[in-house]
This record gives C-alpha cells, structure tokens and sequence, in this order.
C-alpha cells in the first residue's frame, strides 16, 4: 500500500511504499498510478488518478510473478534479507595524524 503525507509534513519529506510482506516485495506491485506520485512526477495520489483515468484501456496491472522464489527477489547489497549481506561501509573515515 502506497501512503499519502500528511499535509501538514515539512516539506522534503520522502514517500515511500509500505508492502503487505515486508520480506517478500517487487517493485513491480507498485501499480504505475502510484509509480509518478511516488518519484514526485505528480502530486496526484495514484487513487486520484484511478478515478480519472478512462476505462477504455486493457487490462489491469498486476505485479510480476515471474520473479517467484527467494533467489529471484532482489534485495540491495546492505539489505538485512540479503543471503550475500556482507560487512560494508559507504566511506572511509578521515584520521586526522598525530602531530607533536
């Protein structure tokens, strides 16, 4: 489920996605209505442009279920479900050298 913000949230404030499964995801269960909210291409809800949207078109979106199996789910390299998680650091800290 996509949620909204709140309209008194302090600007910049990222949005993100809440999935049902939090250890089972695809991308591709964001359905594209959402997707343009989510990546602030639009500030319309997806449930806001459903209900403009015109039902002249196929069929519905599904999310891709060709990606079945834990192998197949993608998790980043840091993430906690990732079966290769190693210990990894973004930077390197600066050590400033001894001087006397």
């Amino acid at each position: 489920m996509v949620r909204s913000e709140p309209s008194e949230c302090i600007c910049r404030r990222h949005r993100w996605v809440e999935y049902a499964q939090k250890d089972r995801y695809n991308a591709s269960q964001v359905p594209p209505e959402w997707h343009g909210w989510l990546h602030y291409i639009t500030d319309h809800t997806g449930d806001e442009l459903l209900m403009l949207k015109p039902r002249r078109y196929g069929v519905e979106h599904k999310e891709n279920f060709s990606g079945e199996g834990e192998e197949l789910i993608y998790h980043s390299k840091g993430h906690a479900l990732n079966p290769g998680q190693r210990d990894w650091t973004r930077y390197q800290p600066w050590q400033p050298s001894k001087t006397s």
